[in-house]
């Protein structure tokens, strides 16, 4: 009997809406060039960034399946996680491999310290030291973990203090996103505030954002893809996003 009790949220855009479909299109395209590339001669560095572009693609896939179920505040949750590895896509597409291979190791630092070979422990400690991290301090420590990869940046001075988002947003170049990034942040955290929002301007907000954010890692990804040798076509790649802004701009005036 309860298998016969469909609900669901109320849904503005659904699966045959043109944005989602034209959306997809464009995100079907360069996943797409990613799996046709997926060669064992292309360096681990490139692979690994290779492989973040293709979480970013799907993630905007997420987000746009979980705006047709009419989720519009869990799809700008997830654009806020999708925020935070454009930056780190930008940052990684700016400096030398050493910094991609250090942030793609820089998980031996992730388990507690007491389980650590003794290399690993020796190394973290050092690391530990030249940020002046308080290993008492979990905030600090967390920190260390999750942006401590940034001091394998040539030429950047690290401490403890700069060890956050906000500095990595900065050096990505988005920090104009930092106000947009925070009203999603609202969106994670359940408060009273978040059950005033309109539907209709959430949506807004976030397929927005998320267009902003396809441009600015397509933009990304092909400079990319060109650097390792690829020749993406250009003037398609230009008429999917072209079309994709015009449809937005209909449906969302």
């Amino acid at each position: 009997m309860l298998e016969n009790i469909k609900t669901s949220a109320v849904r503005i855009v659904n699966e045959y809406n043109p944005i989602y479909c034209r959306f997809n299109i464009l995100l079907d395209y360069f996943l797409n060039i990613g799996i046709n590339n997926h060669k064992k001669d292309k360096e681990n560095s490139v692979m690994a960034v290779m492989k973040l572009f293709e979480t970013a693609f799907l993630k905007l896939k997420g987000i746009l399946k979980l705006i047709a179920n009419g989720l519009e505040k869990e799809a700008l949750v997830v654009w806020r996680s999708l925020h935070e590895l454009e930056c780190v896509i930008s940052v990684l597409c700016k400096n030398e491999k050493a910094v991609t291979e250090e942030f793609e190791t820089f998980n031996r630092f992730g388990e507690k310290r007491d389980n650590m070979d003794d290399a690993t422990k020796a190394e973290y400690d050092k690391r530990i030291a030249r940020f002046g991290i308080n290993v008492k301090n979990n905030n600090e420590v967390d920190h260390f973990k999750n942006y401590g990869w940034l001091g394998a940046i040539e030429g950047l001075t690290m401490t403890k203090w700069n060890l956050n988002f906000r500095f990595l947003e900065d050096l990505a170049g988005l920090s104009e996103k930092y106000k947009e990034y925070q009203v999603a942040c609202d969106a994670s955290h359940m408060n009273a505030k978040t059950l005033k929002w309109n539907k209709q301007i959430v949506l807004d907000f976030v397929l927005k954002r998320c267009f902003n954010s396809a441009l600015f890692i397509a933009t990304n990804y092909t400079k990319f893809l060109e650097n390792n040798g690829l020749k993406p076509d250009h003037n398609l790649i230009g008429n999917l996003i072209g079309h994709l802004k015009y449809i937005i701009d209909v449906f969302l005036p």
